[in-house]
């Protein structure tokens, strides 16, 4: 009887280079915008209240 290719270590590493990679572009840029759009959350949340009490001077 012959062990399931699937649960030995030949399998696994074989089954991984089938395995689609994706653009690393793609990557790239989700990195980006990522922290992108956290940087501008995070100047806006210490916008709105900085705006907020100039205003109420």
């Amino acid at each position: 009887m012959r062990a399931d290719p699937d649960t030995t270590t030949g399998g696994a590493r074989d089954r991984t280079g089938r395995l689609p990679q994706g653009a690393p572009g793609l990557r790239r840029l989700g990195w980006f915008l990522l922290l992108w759009s956290l940087s501008v959350a995070s100047l806006t949340a210490i916008a709105l209240p900085l705006r907020w009490l100039l205003r109420s001077v």
